[in-house]
């Protein structure tokens, strides 16, 4: 009996070494009160500023994006294949995103361009028109999944593709819209 007493005693008393320290920490964590600053969101003075379209200057062409887009990636090499490509994308406020691709025709035409074959043939693709493309340029849409516009123009020995593709909400006017916008103002330098 004594030594059930003693182990009886020597479980109680670990006990309220561990329980007692822990019981008053956890009452201290959930009843005392905290101090700093909790920032959530863009900043008031960033928020206040008003969005202005964005000019974007290459050594091909000079164009303008809508307000709220930023250009992401830019690569330049007259000499490639692929002379330039450019992706901006819009942020959560304008949830499009924009890539322009300028690259060397080939000999047979469109027809053997990637990108312009994959949009002839898919049938999540359609050929669709468009108000403001610029003349002899074709237009495909996509008719399901996430709304996207692609228009090909031949220039001489290149072609140009521009893409308009959202994830969000934006619909497929708003696309053309951008689209219009950024044709509106190009200009080339050669």
């Amino acid at each position: 009996m004594n030594r059930r007493l003693k182990r009886l005693g020597l479980a109680l008393g670990i006990s309220a070494v561990v329980i007692t320290p822990t019981a008053l920490v956890l009452s201290h964590w959930m009843n005392g009160g905290t101090t700093g600053t909790v920032h959530v969101g863009i900043a008031a003075d960033a928020e206040a500023a008003p969005m202005s379209p964005v000019t974007v200057d290459t050594p091909l062409f000079t164009t303008t994006l809508p307000a709220g887009f930023t250009v992401r990636r830019q690569v330049n090499n007259p000499t490639a294949t692929t002379a330039l490509q450019l992706v901006a994308g819009g942020g959560s406020s304008l949830d499009q995103q924009v890539a322009i691709t300028v690259a060397t025709l080939p000999t047979t035409g469109l027809d053997d361009v990637g990108d312009y074959h994959l949009r002839k043939t898919d049938p999540t693709y359609a050929p669709a028109t468009l108000a403001n493309k610029p003349t002899g340029a074709i237009v495909f849409r996509t008719i399901s999944g996430p709304p996207a516009l692609t228009v090909f123009q031949v220039r001489g020995s290149q072609y140009v593709e521009v893409t308009m593709s959202t994830q969000g909400a934006a619909i497929y006017d708003q696309l053309a819209a951008s689209y219009t916008q950024i044709v509106t103002n190009w200009n080339w330098k050669q």
